[in-house]
């Protein structure tokens, strides 16, 4: 396993990038973010920012939030193919926001 990298996404740098490799992402403008602000929102739009302007030395990469606990060890996905895997939140939709960002959103599970 590689390293860890947290992804900030409000834009400004604050006081634990000195504990931990921050990659600090941009908030998506308000011009997208027509409604109430909502901090979730930015989570896909800071990874994209990751994914097209870091070195990312690993072939794969896990995204998981803070409060996530890990009961078992985590199964290889990427033994199958290809195809990323997503936890279907009731809130998240991994396929709209693959569709958007996959290379082939019609394999997402």
């Amino acid at each position: 396993m590689g390293g860890f990298t947290r992804l900030l996404h409000s834009g400004q740098p604050d006081d634990l990038m000195d504990e931990v490799p921050t990659y600090v992402a941009q908030p998506l403008p308000e011009s997208v973010v027509a409604h109430e602000y909502y901090p979730v929102l930015n989570r896909p739009y800071a990874l994209l920012q990751w994914v097209q302007q870091a070195n990312i030395p690993e072939e794969y990469v896990l995204m998981s939030e803070p409060d996530h606990i890990f009961l078992q060890p985590i199964p290889n996905f990427m033994q199958r193919d290809d195809r990323p895997a997503a936890f279907p939140f009731f809130y998240i939709e991994p396929h709209k926001v693959c569709s958007m960002y996959c290379a082939v959103p019609a394999v997402v599970d």
